[in-house]
């Protein structure tokens, strides 16, 4: 029996496998895709919170990590948002940004999005194959064939790894395409969530699970300050979920792993100084002698979280805040603006938005994709050592190194 032959062969369909199969297929090159799920885009449909957030204006290799900078300035440098914004304009996409310069479609729709890529593969002739469970991948005869769990087989003279990575397994994310690239001669580093909500180590949480509020993070190693976010932040029953705690997220991993200890500050008036919210308690509690300490704090803090603040300081909610030494009061002050929690990791893979980890970017070449050690084997989003920040820059990477990979594959036919 024949087995079935393509230009370029894809596995994995995901945004990143899409893009490279629609880039591939312009160029005239016959495309299949090999999708583990039985439909492809679904990890598509969740993002930006089922509205598809594609893409930042803002858009710098700082807001990358894994890959050396260099690397990930170069894949963005030739195809960034203003080439993916073109891509999709042409398949018939209007988009809008906010004001933090996120690209969404207009419809507010991820559906519409995969609907685009969906229609221009299908006018571009790919062959879409669901429900492939890719075991084995070979090399041999100027061509790679693919062999399924159900023992089918499929060959293609360039293939794309696109296969994603190990956030979201229900949605085709497994992990498995790290076995197939080391099977064909690449290293991985070792993958680890990112994007994810943390875990403190502090049974404070559990009692304010749900409790939303605007605040900033600190995350320190070993009382060193690694990173710094603000937003809108909720406790949950074991820790921090919100942007700003999935923003340090991918930094607990590495600190953990050294022995470090992480700790998390959470301040409560990110727009305020020290000195401004010390001057504020002492106004505040001078007018207001004929209340509890408690109660004089209400309207200045959530009041679920009155009493832990309280506690934390050894305070007595009932005392008299006429009561309060000015050292007493910016001891509060200071608890208010750097409430400090240790860290004693994260939340599990199913839970993550993103990889970090993945295939070696030392050993793949920026300008194609192309593998710098198997010639006509290319890597495209998740499956590489790259993870980006919230706010449209992961899939940013999918469509870049997607484009990327297509195009190069196909000119290399």
């Amino acid at each position: 029996m024949d087995i079935p032959h393509s230009d370029i062969l894809i596995i994995g369909g995901g945004a990143s496998g899409m893009m490279a199969a629609v880039a591939a297929a312009e160029q005239g090159a016959r495309v299949r895709i090999l999708e583990r799920m039985d439909r492809v885009g679904k990890k598509l449909l969740v993002t930006g919170n089922s509205r598809c957030n594609l893409g930042n204006l803002n858009l710098r290799p700082e807001f990358y990590y894994g890959a050396p900078q260099t690397f990930i300035g170069q894949v963005i440098g030739r195809f960034g948002v203003t080439g993916t914004l073109r891509f999709f304009e042409k398949l018939g996409l209007a988009w809008t940004a906010d004001e933090e310069k996120r690209v969404y479609p207009r419809s507010g729709q991820a559906s519409a999005v995969l609907d685009l890529l969906r229609l221009a593969m299908s006018g571009n002739g790919v062959d879409v194959v669901c429900s492939a469970q890719v075991q084995k991948l070979g090399a041999g005869n100027g061509c790679y064939t693919a062999v399924l769990k159900n023992h089918l087989k499929y060959s293609g003279t360039r293939l794309i790894l696109a296969a994603g990575g190990q956030a979201k397994k229900d949605l085709g994310s497994n992990g498995s395409g790290y076995a197939l690239a080391k099977g064909l001669g690449h290293s991985v580093i070792a993958p680890f969530p990112a994007l994810v909500k943390i875990r403190l180590d502090s049974p404070v949480p559990r009692g304010l699970k749900g409790v939303k509020f605007q605040g900033g993070l600190t995350l320190l190693a070993d009382e060193k300050p690694v990173r710094n976010q603000s937003g809108e932040l909720m406790f949950t029953e074991d820790g921090l979920s919100g942007i700003p705690a999935l923003q340090i997220s991918r930094h607990i991993h590495g600190g953990l792993g050294k022995g470090q200890k992480m700790t998390v500050c959470v301040d409560l008036f990110p727009d305020l100084s020290l000195e401004e919210i010390t001057a504020d308690l002492e106004k505040r509690f001078d007018g207001l002698r004929h209340l509890t300490l408690e109660q004089s704090l209400i309207t200045l803090l959530n009041k679920r979280l009155i009493g832990p603040v309280l506690k934390t300081g050894g305070f007595n909610s009932q005392d008299s805040p006429s009561s309060l030494s000015a050292e007493r009061i910016q001891q509060l002050a200071g608890i208010l603006k750097a409430w400090s929690f240790n860290v004693s990791g994260t939340r599990a893979w199913n839970e993550a938005q993103v990889t970090a980890g993945g295939v070696c970017t030392d050993e793949i070449d920026a300008g194609t994709m192309q593998s710098r050690i198997v010639p006509g084997l290319y890597f495209s989003g998740e499956i590489m050592d790259v993870d980006g920040d919230c706010g449209g820059y992961n899939l940013q990477w999918a469509w870049s190194t997607g484009y990327i990979a297509g195009t190069s594959a196909a000119a290399g036919l």
